[in-house]
């Protein structure tokens, strides 16, 4: 209704698997990820100037970056490879790219309620956190650049 303002929803529970095509099925180990807000723009495209006969169109639109927290361990290394090539050539070239899909799961957690696909996606930074009193670090931050998000 027009004057409303958006309120931030959750997109989905606790339940959930993440794919990122060309690495893995089924990322192992990850605790959230948040694929961000798309941001939409308008264009008046209207002729003349009357106000009751104003038309718009779509102008743009913006992605925020996906973020992805994942527990360390072996099932890492493809992801931090996929990462560290990225990085390194700052998502220049196609065969970096990837698509990564986040399934929204019901309490059963196998039937998927909603599908969040994110495409065109390379890692921009890859960051160890939750440093405990000991030296062991137990997640890494994945930060990735999205090109497209679209929801099913």
């Amino acid at each position: 209704m027009a004057g409303e303002t958006p309120h931030d929803k959750k997109l989905f529970n606790k339940y959930f698997r993440v794919e990122v095509k060309g690495v893995y099925g089924k990322v192992p180990g990850v605790v959230s990820i948040d694929p961000g807000r798309v941001t939409v723009t308008t264009e008046e495209t209207t002729q003349g100037d009357q106000p009751e006969y104003r038309t718009y169109t779509y102008g743009s639109h913006e992605y925020d970056d996906l973020t992805c927290t994942l527990q360390t361990g072996p099932g890492m290394v493809k992801l931090q490879q996929w990462a560290d090539k990225a990085m390194k050539v700052g998502g220049s070239g196609n065969a970096l790219r990837r698509d990564v899909s986040i399934y929204a799961l019901a309490r059963d957690k196998t039937t998927v309620l909603k599908t969040i696909n994110c495409f065109g996606c390379y890692p921009i930074s890859l960051n160890a956190g939750d440093h405990s009193t000991g030296s062991d670090v137990k997640s890494i931050t994945l930060t990735c650049n999205v090109a497209r998000i679209e929801v099913a």
